[in-house]
């Protein structure tokens, strides 16, 4: 009798309890956690405040980058120098920095969580020294250029080699040559040897060029690195 009290106690308990309602609909939630995650990575993606100092300003790259917005700035009528513009460069970057890192010191522990930092600085300086990928293939002796990065002339494997879809294989900011690089020939050379069966060898590397603003004159000097030659093993 006792037990059929508490259980009729209980269902009366359940059915006037009221639902629990979220403050908004479940949709809108999703789409406010989205958007702020996209919001946070993008304050940590800034440019600003990462690497910026009064050496790197210094720096030949740096003093020709403050003359050419010097010069700008002249001309639509705003008087600057090196040094102020450089100064102020200091000061917002200072700013900007230490708001990218205000909200990692209010909630450190949930970053580290959900790994939703971003871990470098996107567009942080212009690259003046860009690689392109180069890849030979020798029949009989004679080396005869197979794909170039950019080229449409040389564009054999191009859909699987194209700029970014590569990035991972390699980082052109450090002088040792990647882990993955010798590999990565190997399964060009099997490839190319399917393509055409006539090939016996590849050989692969990356090559510096040098860009230029177009008021300066065209710089063709180019350095090859990492250039590697993987002979194509033949199997029956």
């Amino acid at each position: 009798m006792g037990g059929r009290n508490k259980a009729s106690s209980a269902e009366a308990v359940y059915r006037v309890a009221p639902p629990m309602r979220l403050p908004l609909p479940p949709k809108t939630l999703r789409a406010l956690a989205i958007g702020a995650v996209l919001c946070l990575q993008a304050l940590d993606a800034l440019p600003w405040g990462r690497g910026l100092s009064r050496q790197t300003l210094q720096s030949p790259r740096g003093q020709e980058e403050l003359g050419r917005w010097v010069q700008t700035l002249s001309g639509i009528g705003l008087e600057a120098t090196a040094e102020s513009l450089g100064d102020g460069l200091l000061a917002a970057s200072g700013a900007v920095d230490r708001l990218r890192k205000l909200p990692r010191k209010v909630a450190g522990p949930a970053y580290r969580l959900t790994g939703i930092g971003q871990g470098w600085a996107y567009f942080a300086y212009p690259n003046t020294r860009p690689h392109r990928l180069e890849i030979d293939g020798r029949v009989a002796d004679t080396w005869t250029l197979r794909y170039r990065g950019l080229d449409a002339d040389h564009d054999w494997l191009a859909p699987q080699l194209r700029y970014r879809r590569l990035r991972g294989l390699y980082n052109t900011q450090h002088n040792r040559q990647p882990a993955t690089w010798e590999a990565f020939g190997v399964w060009l050379g099997e490839r190319l040897h399917d393509a055409d069966p006539a090939v016996d060898a590849v050989r692969v590397r990356l090559v510096r060029t040098r860009t230029t603003r177009p008021d300066q004159t065209p710089d063709p000097r180019v350095k090859k690195r990492f250039e590697r030659v993987h002979p194509v093993l033949h199997t029956p």
